[in-house]
C-alpha cells in the first residue's frame, strides 16, 4: 500500500466508534468514567501495592491490558461483562535488598462487547508491618464513585490465616488474596489470586482461608460490585472467624 493509501487506511481506523489512542492522566482515588479506548500511565514510586481497575457499565464489556509506557505488553484481564477487572503491581520493601526505582506503566483499556461506557480507578497503599490480626471488624470507607481497595501486609511464613469481608446492607463485592512474587517488581492480574471471595446483599459475608506459603508479604484487593455511585463500606477482619456480624 502507497503512502497515501497507508495514511487514508490509518484515519479510517482512529474514526470507527469507540476507537482511540489518547492517553490520559490517571490520579489515583480520582476515577474516570470513559466510553472509548483510551491509554492511561501511572507510575509506581513509593514501595507497596498499586491497583489499576475497571468496571464496565450493564451491557457493554471492556478489557484492561498492562503494559510499559513503550506499549510492551506485560499482562491482562479480560472477564466478561460488569466484571470488574483489575491488575496488581507490587514492590518488595525487604530491607535486605537494593531499593527498588520507580516503575512506570500504562494501563490500556480497550472495548470487547457492547456499546456502553467504564469506570477506571487507581489506587495504591504501603506495607503495613505486622499487628493486623484484631478481633474487631474494620470498616473502609469507598466514597461515591470508588470501588476500589487494597490492603498490604507483612506476615509469617507457612501460617493459615483467615479474612471475613462484608458491606453495608444492599452493597455487595469481592475480596481477592496475593503473596508478594519472587521478583522484588511483579504484576498480577484478576485471575491469578491465590484466593477468592464474595459478600454482600445483606449479611452475607466471604470467609476466606489461605496459608501464605514460603510469602510473608501479601495483600488483599477489595472490589465493591455495587451498582451505581453510591458511598459505599468495605468491612472485614483478619483471624479466626467468630461469627460476630459487621457492624452495619
Amino acid at each position: 500500500m502507497g503512502t497515501v493509501g497507508f495514511v487514508i487506511a490509518l484515519a479510517a481506523v482512529a474514526s470507527l466508534p469507540g476507537v482511540s489512542f489518547a492517553d490520559e492522566a490517571l490520579g489515583y482515588d480520582a476515577p474516570l468514567v470513559r466510553a472509548e479506548n483510551n491509554a492511561y500511565p501511572f507510575t509506581e514510586s513509593t514501595d507497596g501495592v498499586s491497583v489499576v481497575a475497571i468496571r464496565s457499565s450493564p451491557g457493554s464489556d471492556f478489557d484492561l491490558d498492562l503494559q510499559r509506557p513503550d506499549g510492551t505488553f506485560l499482562t491482562s484481564s479480560d472477564f466478561g461483562g460488569s466484571t470488574v477487572d483489575f491488575v496488581v503491581t507490587n514492590h518488595n520493601v525487604d530491607v535486605s535488598k537494593p531499593p527498588v526505582d520507580p516503575q512506570s506503566y500504562r494501563a490500556f483499556v480497550h472495548r470487547y462487547a457492547g456499546s456502553g461506557s467504564y469506570r477506571i480507578q487507581l489506587h495504591s497503599t504501603a506495607w503495613l508491618l505486622g499487628g493486623f490480626e484484631a478481633p474487631a471488624w474494620h470498616d473502609v470507607v469507598l466514597p461515591a464513585g470508588q470501588f476500589l481497595h487494597v490492603m498490604a501486609f507483612i506476615g509469617n511464613r507457612n501460617t493459615d490465616y483467615t479474612i471475613t469481608a462484608s458491606s453495608n446492607v444492599g452493597s455487595s463485592g469481592e475480596v481477592f488474596v496475593f503473596p508478594q512474587g519472587n521478583p522484588a517488581i511483579d504484576w498480577r492480574p484478576r485471575w491469578a489470586a491465590m484466593a477468592y471471595g464474595s459478600y454482600g446483599f445483606g449479611r452475607a459475608e466471604a470467609v476466606v482461608t489461605f496459608n501464605t506459603g514460603g510469602s510473608d508479604y501479601f495483600y488483599f484487593v477489595f472490589v465493591s460490585t455495587t451498582p451505581g455511585d453510591i458511598s459505599d463500606d468495605i468491612y472485614f477482619k483478619i483471624g479466626p472467624y467468630d461469627g460476630t456480624p459487621p457492624p452495619f
